[in-house]
């Protein structure tokens, strides 16, 4: 069977084609500001994290540092047991920060 198209049909199909083709083209066009969008927010972003969590760690290691100063043995020979536990507490409590914050 032969399939018989007037030439004003196939200007119609071959027009919907174009106009598909074309809001195709617009749709990919419109997707690939969206994705560099969030490319670019997500990279400052992260940079924030980054900046954020390295001023949070370098607070948290001062903390600790500054903790375990107080457990020289000079201090721990003039102090009693409650005071090592309480600074252990302290440096438990700075972990627990830092892993809260990660």
């Amino acid at each position: 069977m032969k399939m018989v198209s007037s030439l004003k049909g196939a200007t119609m199909i071959e027009a919907q084609r174009d106009s598909r083709r074309q809001r195709h083209i617009a749709c990919l066009k419109e997707c690939e500001k969206f994705v560099e969008q969030f490319y670019f927010n997500f990279l400052d972003r992260k940079n924030e994290i980054k900046e954020r969590i390295k001023s949070f760690l370098e607070r948290s290691d001062a903390e600790i540092e500054a903790l375990m100063e107080g457990l020289s043995d000079d201090l721990l020979l003039a102090n009693e047991i409650g005071y090592v536990n309480g600074i252990w507490e302290k440096v438990n409590m700075q972990r627990n920060s830092r892993g809260n914050e990660v």
